[in-house]
């Protein structure tokens, strides 16, 4: 089969064991939507390793051809360093790849996405004139619909929103939302050279958007009504598509990738007619706001109900000021107790907490108070995610509170905020802290348990205290290995 369009995608991101890394949404959702539009796609995963082992003309060699339209790349989970590829590596090297697949294919266009997409026209923007790393088109936000304008435009079939030009690339903005997107109807679907191996762990939307704006947030779609039913997905949706995973490929375990999972309870509800209409014994992870539990007490028996084995709470701070600053103001005692009580009726579940460092209000020994009580042994946190503070001002769809109206929040954008922060200072503390809080408990994250059962492991098993222990990792590390080498000698089959 010939291609139309090539998207290459991986998944690693700092902080996150490669081990424990599953297939990268994104870019099966923009594939998607183009194969419904009636075009040939296909997806790489694990670019970086290909792009490693010196495989990537291999890859280029078999599928890309003359007469395919589009190469793409998906930067969401790409890693920190923006493009990909090893820490250090030149940024020329992607105009080495980039003009490898030309010369393959002429009239090809290649294109950069994903939330990461500003990032690389601020790159090229403050290059050399001319420089442009041979991409002919950044696309901004979210693209299920502005990438099927852009493939008609390439193909001729369709005129195209003038967008602004950078050093020769053409970058398009002009619905970073996807407002036209019929996402309630909307249906993920896959095909056989995806590659998908039996039981593999996927992802699930059920919504989208946020309808919060917590003042650290850039999210596209945040503070959406409630009541606008475009954003939710319906029930039949939901339970075809898990009931296509499971007869293609076993799948069984879903990340929930709404941004805040249960803002609606009758999200959790549907969703469980969903699955029980797919007839598929299924085991959910998601994120979920504490203070929504406190509000509507009733959710925390329907995420039993759902069998929710894995909770990302986005606690960001136990310091009463700061987290009524950025609009999380329940109190940090009452943010406690329901942790507790969480664990009580989900034992056996996993509780990982978000935390930021750096926030307005919050000084560092207030921070180091919390650090303590995650190190308690009672402690009903399993696992920490800790970042520094980020004033997210290279995202296409928006700026955070934080960065638009900086003054109000007590920042100065140069210097960062009062109470003895920097950049330097909260980052450093924030990788010292997760290193730390690793260390110290016996139970890893639920994500990572998603990435474990595609190696063979029990969702179960991997929730188990001290599943991770040195001689455990080494294992872990060659089935992973296997894994990947398996992928890409299918894909190079």
């Amino acid at each position: 089969m010939e291609f139309d369009v090539v998207i290459f995608t991986d998944n690693k991101t700092e902080n996150f064991p490669e081990p424990f890394r599953f297939r990268p949404f994104g870019a099966w959702r923009v594939a998607d939507e183009l194969r419904k539009h009636g075009y040939h796609v296909m997806v790489i995963d694990f670019f970086a390793d290909i792009v490693k082992q010196g495989k990537i003309t291999d890859v280029v060699k078999k599928y890309v051809t003359k007469n395919t339209k589009m190469v793409g790349y998906s930067s969401t989970l790409m890693g920190y360093n923006i493009y990909g590829l090893p820490l250090n590596s030149k940024l020329e090297i992607l105009e080495v790849i980039n003009n490898h697949i030309k010369t393959v294919s002429p009239n090809v266009k290649i294109c950069y996405g994903g939330t990461k997409s500003l990032a690389l026209e601020n790159s090229i923007k403050n290059s050399p004139k001319n420089f442009n790393l041979n991409f002919d088109f950044i696309v901004h936000g979210l693209a299920d619909t502005s990438v099927v304008e852009l493939m008609e435009y390439i193909t001729n079939k369709k005129m195209f929103p003038i967008g602004r030009t950078v050093n020769g690339v053409r970058i398009v903005e002009h619905d970073v939302k996807a407002s036209r997107f019929d996402f309630r109807n909307s249906i993920q679907e896959y095909q056989p050279h995806d590659l998908i191996v039996d039981g593999e762990s996927l992802s699930i939307e059920t919504a989208r958007g946020c309808i919060f704006r917590c003042a650290f947030c850039s999210y596209p779609l945040l503070g959406k009504n409630k009541n606008d039913m475009s954003y939710y997905k319906t029930v039949d949706c939901m339970a075809q598509e898990m009931r296509t995973n499971y007869q293609n490929y076993k799948t069984v375990n879903y990340s929930i990738v709404d941004d805040t999972f249960n803002e609606r309870t009758d999200k959790i509800v549907n969703l469980i007619k969903a699955r029980d209409a797919a007839k598929v014994d299924a085991t959910f992870v998601s994120y979920i706001r504490i203070d929504l539990v406190e509000r509507y007490p009733e959710q925390m028996k329907l995420l039993k109900e759902l069998n929710l084995r894995g909770m990302f709470f986005g606690i960001e701070t136990f310091n009463h000021e700061a987290g009524k600053i950025i609009g999380k103001g329940l109190h940090p005692d009452r943010t406690k107790e329901i942790l507790y009580e969480f664990k009580e009726v989900f034992p056996t579940a996993n509780f990982t907490a978000g935390f930021i460092t750096g926030l307005p209000g919050e000084s560092i020994s207030d921070f180091m108070r919390t650090v303590e009580w995650l190190e308690r042994d009672d402690c009903p946190i399993d696992s920490v995610s800790v970042t520094g503070l980020n004033f997210y001002d290279d995202m296409a769809y928006g700026k955070s509170l934080f960065t638009e109206n900086p003054e109000k929040y007590g920042i100065d954008l140069k210097k960062f905020s009062a109470k003895g922060w920097t950049y330097k200072i909260a980052n450093d503390l924030a990788k010292k802290t997760n290193k730390m809080i690793w260390l110290k408990k016996t139970r890893i994250g639920a994500w990572a348990s998603l990435g474990l059962c595609n190696l063979g492991y029990s969702f179960d098993e991997t929730l188990r205290p001290k599943f991770y222990t040195p001689n455990k990792f080494l294992e872990v590390q060659t089935k992973y290995n296997n894994f990947k080498k398996n992928y890409i000698e299918k894909l190079l089959s």
